[in-house]
């Protein structure tokens, strides 16, 4: 079925004069390993090119992965998230707490809130634990206050911020 698509594809794009590129053509296939074992295809084919498998793709800033287990997304999110912070570290102790709480806004939650309600609500527990030390991170940013200081009621009270958890 799937080369029948490609063929019906690759006769639409000639006939209207469209060049495919087919070294940036990739597809996934979506859903969970029975008994630990994935799906696998045949190479797939349009045309001349030949069209790779891959484990994960971005779509749109959000990174989905075979299993929808967002764990890609995740490490994406947090890489981003506490570069960001590191970029802020030096202003800490020179911005009031206001400035500090649009920064982290601007710079942290709103990756974490982009597309939220698609890969957020369906997160495993590792996932999540992780989306948490950042709001936590951002917290104690915020706050002036050290590593492991609690922030847990800060950040509800306070800052007003919503965990993800909770979110969806």
């Amino acid at each position: 079925r799937a080369e029948s698509d490609l063929s019906s594809v690759d006769k639409w794009v000639n006939s209207n004069r469209i060049e495919l590129n087919a070294d940036k053509c990739t597809y996934m296939v979506f859903g969970l390993p029975k008994n630990g074992k994935s799906i696998t295809l045949d190479p797939l084919r349009i045309g001349q090119g030949l069209i790779h498998h891959v484990n994960s793709m971005k779509i749109l800033g959000v990174y989905i992965d075979e299993n929808m287990s967002w764990s890609t997304q995740t490490q994406f999110v947090s890489k981003k998230c506490y570069g960001s912070l590191s970029l802020l570290h030096p202003f800490k102790h020179i911005l009031s707490t206001d400035s500090k709480k649009i920064l982290v806004n601007a710079f942290v939650l709103s990756r974490i809130n982009y597309a939220s309600v698609v890969w957020l609500g369906k997160m495993n527990k590792s996932n999540l634990s992780t989306v948490d030390r950042i709001f936590k991170s951002s917290a104690r940013f915020v706050l002036g206050l050290r590593k492991y200081d609690s922030v847990s009621n800060e950040i509800c009270n306070d800052l007003q911020w919503l965990f993800p958890r909770y979110m969806y």
